[in-house]
């Protein structure tokens, strides 16, 4: 339900192509708050590609609001309240981590025609990355290359000799994706895991130990289940040779019980914005100082 709080808000320091007017956290606070972008905001949404938050003097005086998918946890002597991945006990925080984005895509239909999806997969395994920083999923890339080929359609180990562009159309001809994260943290799930899942592609999943919480463990090859990369390469090959197991994974609903999880839901941050936007309280956030930004520009806890 629509309220009259009609919050003046910006968003600052999103990745170059960011629309400020066309995303999912302005969709929802246009349509149930009647929020309204402005150049002198009272509420002022950040994330983690700039320091613009910090160094602008006109942003002072306005509650600030860290909006991450990334891996990095909010420091909240610079924010006032938080939408990360994580699990923190902290009524300024919401944890709404990257997979939320795709919402109704990841309910299953009520009869799934396995034998079909299965007859599509033209490939074995996907790898799609451009960050060569993931040591572990090389790690296993290598490894389950040992079994059998695995196509890379990014940069990093590209061995079809192109780039792919769209990355859901490509990702959907094969029985399996290496969905690895950039790290791993309890709660860090991001597309990795979401975007496979969308597209009948079974993830062979690495970054949150907490995942299963989040996910029904029959949709997807869980890691963090297995003592070592070797016997998830071991889990992949049962699966690979089994094809009523691997229609099994197919059928599996994404989230327990087929029912979207909470945070998938727009009411999700409608109740979390009612407590921020009803937060009158004034504020004068005060410049780092000169060490502050030389060790940490950003202002928020990078996790290793």
């Amino acid at each position: 339900m629509e309220t009259e709080c009609c919050p003046k808000i910006k968003f600052v320091d999103f990745w170059p192509d960011f629309q400020p007017a066309h995303n999912p956290l302005y969709d929802v606070l246009a349509a149930h708050f009647r929020a309204q972008l402005c150049e002198d905001p009272d509420y002022l949404i950040y994330s983690v590609f700039g320091g613009e938050h910090l160094f602008n003097r006109r942003y002072d005086r306005c509650i600030k609001i860290l909006w991450t998918g990334e891996s990095v946890r909010p420091n909240f002597s610079v924010c006032d309240y938080a939408l990360s991945f994580d699990y923190l006990d902290d009524p300024r925080h919401l944890r709404w981590p990257l997979y939320a984005l795709a919402g109704q895509a990841l309910v299953r239909p009520e009869v799934v025609d396995a034998e079909q999806l299965l007859a599509e997969k033209t490939g074995f395994c996907n790898f799609l990355y451009s960050n060569a920083n993931g040591g572990t999923r090389i790690e296993f890339f290598r490894l389950l290359s040992e079994y059998k080929r695995v196509d890379s359609g990014g940069a990093v180990l590209n061995n079809i000799g192109r780039r792919i562009r769209n990355k859901l159309d490509w990702i959907s001809g094969y029985k399996f994706t290496i969905a690895f994260e950039n790290s791993s943290h309890d709660g860090y799930v991001t597309e990795k895991l979401s975007d496979p899942l969308s597209v009948y592609s079974v993830p062979i999943y690495w970054g949150s130990s907490r995942a299963a919480e989040d996910f029904d463990p029959s949709c997807f090859i869980n890691c963090h289940a297995c003592k070592d990369l070797r016997e998830v390469v071991e889990r992949v090959a049962t699966v690979d040779r089994d094809d009523e197991l691997y229609k099994r994974y197919l059928r599996a609903p994404c989230f327990t019980n087929n029912v979207l999880n909470p945070c998938c839901r727009p009411e999700y941050l409608v109740a979390f914005f009612d407590k921020v936007f009803a937060d009158k309280r004034p504020r004068n956030h005060e410049k780092p100082s000169l060490m502050e930004i030389v060790s940490n520009p950003g202002g928020w806890s990078v996790l290793s």
